[in-house]
């Protein structure tokens, strides 16, 4: 990215998007070429998330291309937060259950800029463990607040894999 000093990552404004590994220490390069960058706290005026702790599992996940992207997770993190300039955004979660296999384990919310995405998302339940699973949606970013992106809890602790943002 033009202007960012050699291996700094780049801050959300100087970017048409972003797209984070979550859980993971690492980058991934996906097979479409899209690089999906090692996942960290959040500080003001870049992105990150707040709370939770990094897993990971060894066993296989289905219904995707990029089974290794969806083998981190970022296990109760209440938010994810991205200082993205103004303007409308498409957002993109991956998800996939890598602890529980009964379902009622895990279940919880997700909202992003207040807007409720899942209500009740019990991945263990559908698609069940070990399968990719995906939300999309088209948000907007206004006042200078960026996306946030919430996921309070209802039974055990919320689960990410991969969070994706596009400028619109």
């Amino acid at each position: 990215v033009p202007g960012t000093a050699a291996g700094a990552a780049p801050r959300p404004a100087a970017v048409a998007g972003m797209a984070v590994n979550a859980g993971a220490a690492f980058q991934y390069v996906d097979r479409a070429g899209e690089a999906w960058e090692a996942d960290r706290a959040y500080t003001p005026g870049g992105w990150g998330y707040v709370g939770g702790v990094a897993a990971a599992t060894e066993h296989r996940i289905f219904d995707t291309d990029d089974d290794p992207l969806l083998r981190t997770t970022r296990e109760g993190a209440s938010a994810y937060r991205f200082d993205v300039p103004d303007g409308s955004w498409e957002v993109e979660l991956r998800f996939a259950e890598t602890v529980h296999e009964r379902p009622g384990e895990r279940i919880f919310d997700v909202r992003v800029n207040g807007l409720t995405l899942a209500d009740g998302l019990d991945l263990a339940a559908a698609p069940g463990p070990w399968h990719a699973s995906a939300l999309v949606a088209r948000v907007d970013a206004t006042e200078g607040r960026g996306i946030v992106i919430e996921f309070p809890a209802r039974a055990g602790v919320s689960t990410i894999s991969a969070i994706r943002l596009r400028r619109r």
